[in-house]
């Protein structure tokens, strides 16, 4: 219809007239639109509009400028997602009204209809067809926030400016009171009007080239038109959005990471204010407080940790970066590991998905795409939950092995010797390294404080538990003993007394069957080496049971094993309870020999600790 009746002037009609009073009014309305078309538009300057020579050239002027306007204002609608029909917003479902002729006709005309004796509309006539659809949104001139607009606080030449990030506005336009703050303003060669996106027009007439402007100490240079603004000082629009593109945005927290000089930098916008008692989200959470008086401590050492209970808080996210971050580099040339789930039986399956999705929330763990795959364990702990492991036994295999000295068992029971070679692991040792060997151990993640006072213990307490609280690491209560003299730590018991075996271990020494394979007699001598300190002559005792681990022994099972066998076992359930040194006394060394070798012991007093 647009085209029909824009190209009447200049094409003639090859339809038929069908009858005399049709084909009189087809012409008349046809030559009715062609003059109006002819004596709106004005000759151009210079031009003898009475030559006889010249108008089939006007015409064929008119015809073309006629073209670049309509081009231009189908190139606004595709821009703007509208019908070129009825430009109303298009979609893959839209149909155009019934009256979409008469409203095309009617926006065609006006945008052709120049009066020659209207200075306005001899001023829209001067305007180049790009600056007549220059665009600011509804939001930026009425001081409204959309879902695809942000705000933030800037600079402008020392001045401080709020600025306005807005999608839906063509160019950057800063306001005509901060325009009278500034300088650098200049008339532009042409007045333009910029359209609002409610129909309305507002004229422009000065811009600034290349204006400085300051955003989160990031520094910008944007031309920028002058508009009459009342709400926002400056709108950056997509002409300086598209110029620090590729960037990524969150409109719902008002952020953007852009590209800025070679790098990315993050700008945040500020957050919308709402209004007091607003609801802004409702969720339902379970907080487990710790209850410290059904533990049955003492009311200062309640006191104590109820000031330092978000150390007992369930850990709900990543621990934050510290010095001994955790890496696993692969040996050169390693192949991914990828070894297929095990087989669970139901309420494993729903204790691992319940810890897999608590963990997915928290942003412990996320989806993963990676080769490496390997399968999940669920271990028993100490106060019968689930502890989630994975048997990374595949890929620690092709890791390149951090070296790092293990602790030796032995070193913790005189734990307040000095000066020893440091065995515990990065992490910890950065922690608690102030206060390590002096009133403090730790094998991995399992912490023993120890004192000689109450008073002592508490201050020790409280000093740890701000290292703790410092670097952000989180204790479960339900694991943890306080001020008692007697401990069971690293399976053994930790006294006054002495140390001792744990007897929840050694329980198992006393029904254990007798071995039929070397892996079982292994199984048996690790358990029993590990307790060797409390058996004497262990090594002459296990002599006929390590005879049987030799390279190239038959495994023959006689009496003699056996009673090595059952002599080990007597000695492990009735092990002596081993005296702990005290460095700050004199020792008195006691030696023996006999005909097949020698040896020797300290001896001191023993006084009581609190642990």
């Amino acid at each position: 219809m647009q085209e029909e009746v824009v190209e009447a002037g200049r094409r003639p009609d090859y339809r038929k007239n069908e009858g005399t009073a049709a084909s009189s009014r087809n012409y008349a309305y046809s030559n009715s639109w062609k003059s109006v078309v002819q004596s709106s538009l004005p000759a151009r300057p210079g031009v003898n509009t009475t030559s006889a020579e010249e108008p089939k050239k006007l015409d064929n002027d008119r015809v073309k400028a006629t073209d670049d306007k309509l081009a231009a204002l189908r190139a606004f609608r595709r821009a703007k997602g509208l019908c070129q029909r009825c430009a109303e917003k298009w979609s893959k479902d839209h149909r155009c009204p019934t009256t979409v002729q008469l409203d095309a006709l009617q926006e065609v005309w006006d945008l052709f209809q120049l009066s020659e004796e209207s200075p306005s509309e001899v001023y829209e006539e001067e305007m180049a067809s790009d600056q007549l659809f220059l665009t600011v949104s509804v939001a930026a001139v009425q001081g409204l926030e959309s879902s695809r607009t942000m705000r933030f606080q800037g600079m402008l030449q020392g001045q401080a400016i709020l600025i306005l990030v807005d999608s839906g506005s063509s160019h950057t336009f800063l306001s005509s009171k901060m325009a009278d703050k500034v300088v650098g303003v200049s008339p532009l060669p042409v007045p333009i009007a910029v359209q609002v996106a409610d129909g309305g027009r507002l004229p422009c007439g000065t811009h600034i080239k290349q204006a400085h402007w300051q955003l989160d100490e990031c520094n910008f240079f944007t031309d920028m038109k002058i508009l009459d603004l009342s709400y926002y000082d400056l709108i950056v629009g997509m002409d300086w959005l598209e110029a620090y593109s590729p960037m990524q945005v969150h409109w719902l927290q008002k952020w953007m990471i852009i590209p800025y000089q070679n790098a990315s930098v993050l700008l945040q916008g500020l957050v919308p204010e709402l209004p007091a008692g607003s609801v802004v989200e409702v969720a339902a959470i379970t907080q487990e407080q710790p209850d410290l008086s059904v533990m049955g401590l003492h009311p200062e050492l309640v006191q104590l940790l109820e000031s330092y209970v978000d150390v007992f808080d369930k850990p709900t996210g990543l621990p934050p970066s510290r010095s001994c971050d955790h890496a696993i580099p692969l040996v050169p040339g390693a192949s991914p590991v990828r070894i297929r789930p095990y087989r669970y039986p139901p309420a494993v399956k729903d204790e691992i998905e319940t810890q897999v999705v608590e963990m997915l929330k928290s942003g412990i763990i996320q989806h993963s795409q990676s080769a490496f795959s390997s399968p999940v364990l669920l271990v028993k702990k100490k106060d019968l939950s689930w502890r989630f492991c994975v048997d990374f036994r595949h890929l620690n295999a092709i890791t390149i092995k951090t070296v790092y000295p293990m602790p030796i068992i032995e070193e913790f029971y005189g734990f307040w010797v000095v000066g020893g070679t440091s065995y515990i692991s990065k992490a910890m040792n950065s922690t608690l390294a102030p206060y390590l060997r002096k009133f403090v151990l730790v094998f991995f993640d399992d912490i023993l404080i120890y004192s000689a006072t109450r008073e002592d213990h508490l201050h020790h307490i409280r000093l740890v538990l701000e290292l703790l609280q410092k670097d952000q690491w989180k204790v479960k209560l339900s694991k943890c003993t306080f001020a008692t003299q007697q401990i069971a730590y690293l399976g053994h018991l930790i006294s006054s007394q002495g140390v001792a075996t744990d007897p929840s271990k050694i329980s198992a020494v006393a029904n254990w069957l007798t071995p039929t394979s070397v892996k079982e007699l292994k199984s048996f001598l690790g358990l029993a080496g590990y307790y060797r300190r409390f058996v004497r002559h262990f090594d002459v005792i296990a002599r006929p049971l390590n005879d049987l681990l030799k390279k190239g022994a038959l495994f023959v099972w006689t009496s003699q094993h056996d009673g090595a066998f059952q002599a080990l076992k007597e000695a492990l359930i009735t092990a002596p309870v081993l005296a702990l040194p005290n460095f700050s006394v004199p020792f008195c060394i006691e030696t023996d020999a006999g005909g097949v070798g020698v040896g020797a012991i300290r001896c001191s007093k023993v006084i009581p600790w609190l642990i």
